[in-house]
């Protein structure tokens, strides 16, 4: 499996497997990453951590009043999702430091609390807590020079229109999802989908968007564009091979020419959500694909990229 499609295949299964966290909703960024004392972290009363084995391919992660099982993910991810927040975009923040089995190896948790907790406090606090204690990690928050993409607006102009910010509401990560708030019935903000052929999301923001692109592309994504509000998106574009074939914003490297021409990534209307009725191209690139959907621009540059995850000290886990 390339790496794309291990990277999508991660987020939608992280996505599927915490729908009672968070399936609708876009990260929680927090602030510095600051350890609290012993006595005063919250912490799982038992918790099993074992390597995964015989079960590969079957990954998810699933938190719940109380418990946490996880079912072959990389300490990689488990640090995104605990740090950053659970979602399929929060998988794109770069981590740096740390020995390559941190990306590598898979682990299965069984993890229980001594009295029911949050849902948004099994998968956040609790999960610090238990990735510092078993696996010694030590890490830390800082904004680094990187190469990087820089999401600007297009020549011609952003083409998306913004939707009215009443028209959502944020969603309580505390209980479990539905599709609208169960009091004012309005659907949920940021609700996102990434596939190989696309990222679609209702009422998104560019920072949201810039995050969301990060899974197609071998390096960040910064947001530039100083585009403020909400907007409805739909991207498509050719499904691609691998992150790595995308590191470079030139319209003639094309990915992924195999859908039948007119017919749009993915299948469904060929016009990339717009309504319009235009056609798709089968072979376009992302690159192209984001200027001439939404009116946006990669531009591969070096800068700094902030909310960079530095590990300064992991270990293995002993066996239990």
């Amino acid at each position: 499996m390339t790496r794309i499609r291990r990277r999508l295949n991660v987020a939608r299964q992280v996505t599927l497997g915490i729908a009672a966290v968070a399936a609708f909703a876009a990260p929680v960024a927090v602030g510095a990453i600051q350890q609290a004392p012993p006595d005063a972290r919250p912490r799982f009363e038992v918790a099993s951590i074992r390597p995964c084995e015989g079960t590969q391919g079957k990954r998810d992660a699933r938190p719940s009043p109380g418990r946490l099982t996880v079912t072959c993910h990389t300490l990689a991810t488990l640090i995104r999702l605990a740090y950053i927040g659970w979602g399929p975009s929060s998988l794109a923040t770069p981590i740096v430091g740390g020995p390559g089995w941190v990306e590598s190896d898979e682990y299965l948790i069984d993890a229980r609390a001594a009295s029911e907790q949050s849902v948004a406090m099994v998968g956040g606090p609790m999960l610090q807590t238990l990735l510092e204690e078993r696996f010694m990690l030590k890490i830390r928050r800082e904004t680094r020079e990187l190469p990087h993409f820089a999401l600007t607006v297009a020549d011609g102009g952003f083409k998306l229109r913004p939707i009215d910010p009443a028209s959502c509401v944020a969603p309580d990560l505390t209980k479990p999802p539905v599709t609208r708030d169960p009091v004012t019935q309005k659907p949920f903000c940021g609700r996102t989908s990434i596939s190989p052929a696309g990222v679609s999301g209702s009422s998104m923001t560019v920072e949201e968007l810039a995050t969301a692109l990060r899974s197609f592309v071998d390096r960040p994504v910064v947001n530039k564009t100083g585009i403020d509000g909400m907007f409805d998106v739909r991207l498509q574009f050719a499904p691609l091979r691998s992150p790595e074939q995308n590191g470079s914003n030139d319209a003639a490297g094309r990915l992924g020419r195999n859908p039948p021409a007119g017919v749009a990534p993915g299948g469904g209307r060929g016009d990339g959500g717009r309504g319009d009725g235009a056609t798709v191209a089968a072979d376009v690139s992302i690159f192209t694909a984001i200027q001439e959907q939404l009116g946006l621009r990669l531009e591969r540059t070096t800068g700094p990229v902030p909310a960079v995850l530095v590990i300064d000290h992991v270990e293995r886990p002993s066996p239990n």
